[in-house]
C-alpha cells in the first residue's frame, strides 16, 4: 500500500496500519513533515527526527519578539514627529531622547496658547496701538506665534489685513522658542488707514 504525505504529497509504500502501530516518529525525507510512527522498519527513505518541539516554540518566540521590536522602531522613526506632538506621548519622547541623544522637533499647539488681553485703539489721530497679552500654557516650549490682525469697517466687513512674526513684536529675531508658562506682552504701533476703523479681530497663527 503506498503512504502519502499530507505535506508534499509524496508517496511511499508503507501501510497506515505499519505506521498506526509503530513506535518511532517518521518523517518524510522530502519535506520533513511527520508520517506516522514505526516498528522495527527499515528504509533509506526515512528517519528518526531530532528536532524537539521546544525548539521551533523557541524560535517563534524570538521571531515574533524580533518583528515587533522592528515594527516598534518603523513606527518610531516615521511617526515620532507626529507623537512628539501629543503632550502625554511626548514626555515619554523627550526622556527616551535625552538617553539617545535625538533632537524632536518643537511642540506646536496654539489652543494652549492664553490670550490674556486685547485692545486696539487710536492714538493722537496718526496711528493706533495694538496690544495683547499672551502666555503658553502648555508644558513644553512652543515656537512664539504669528499674530493676524483684521481691521473691520462700520459694517464688519474686513477691509485690511496683516500678519505680525515674533521678531516684529518681540523687536528682536527669537532664538529660543517660547518657554511653557511664560507670559508676554505684545505693543505695536500700526498707521492709521485711510478709511475708518469700526473694529478688529485678531488671532494667533
Amino acid at each position: 500500500m503506498l503512504t502519502q504525505c499530507s505535506h508534499c504529497k509524496k508517496t511511499y509504500n508503507l501501510s497506515i496500519a505499519e505506521l498506526q502501530s509503530c513506535s518511532t516518529e517518521l518523517f518524510c525525507p522530502h519535506c520533513e513533515e511527520m508520517l506516522g510512527r514505526l516498528k522495527l522498519f527499515k528504509s533509506d527513505f526515512f528517519f528518526k527526527s531530532e528536532k524537539n518541539a521546544s525548539s521551533y516554540w523557541f524560535l517563534w518566540t524570538l521571531g515574533f519578539f524580533l518583528c515587533l521590536l522592528l515594527f516598534m522602531a518603523q513606527v518610531y522613526v516615521y511617526a515620532h514627529n507626529q507623537l512628539a506632538q501629543n503632550p502625554q506621548q511626548r514626555i515619554w519622547i523627550e526622556k527616551n531622547c535625552r538617553i539617545q541623544l535625538c533632537k524632536l522637533p518643537v511642540y506646536k499647539n496654539l489652543d494652549e496658547f492664553e490670550i490674556l488681553h486685547g485692545d486696539f485703539q487710536l492714538k493722537d489721530n496718526h496711528h493706533y496701538v495694538f496690544q495683547t497679552v499672551l502666555s503658553n500654557q502648555a508644558e513644553f516650549k512652543q515656537n512664539y506665534p504669528r499674530i493676524k490682525l483684521d481691521l473691520l469697517d462700520f459694517s464688519g466687513q474686513v477691509f485690511a489685513e496683516r500678519v505680525f512674526y515674533p521678531r516684529e513684536y518681540l523687536g528682536f529675531e527669537p532664538s529660543q522658542p517660547m518657554p511653557a508658562s511664560e507670559t508676554i506682552e505684545v505693543s505695536l504701533d500700526i498707521a492709521a488707514p485711510t478709511q475708518k476703523v469700526g473694529g478688529y479681530t485678531f488671532e494667533l497663527i
